[in-house]
């Protein structure tokens, strides 16, 4: 599995040299769920526990959280790289013009691009 995410990564960064735009659009939406598959079987992973066992780490106690830690980590990097996408898209349709007062908290004020 983390050997089909390290491909998958290397598609993405265009590695293998122009690749069709589905491909890539395939391997950015699987990448994520290939790295969190790995990383959960890596924590199921019985040789790991046999030589954390030499550190007296208790499989019963660490495994769940360890699990719970790889599905948050992973559930976060994927809100960041969504936050940074959106930022991306809205930065080549709008143009930044300050801050402005709303109902509420500050909010930055955009208007859109205009097409040259």
């Amino acid at each position: 599995m983390a050997g089909l995410a390290f491909i998958l990564w290397a598609v993405r960064r265009g590695w293998f040299g122009i690749v069709p735009r589905f491909f890539r659009l395939l391997s950015g939406f699987l990448f994520p769920f290939f790295v969190v598959f790995a990383a959960i079987g890596l924590v199921a992973w019985a040789p790991l526990w046999e030589f954390l066992r030499l550190f007296r780490v208790s499989q019963r106690e660490v495994q769940p959280i360890a699990g719970l830690a790889v599905i948050a980590s992973w559930f976060f990097a994927c809100m960041v790289l969504l936050v940074r996408r959106f930022i991306r898209w809205a930065g080549k349709r709008y143009q930044h013009h300050g801050i402005a007062i709303g109902f509420g908290p500050l909010y930055f004020y955009f208007r859109r691009r205009r097409a040259s």
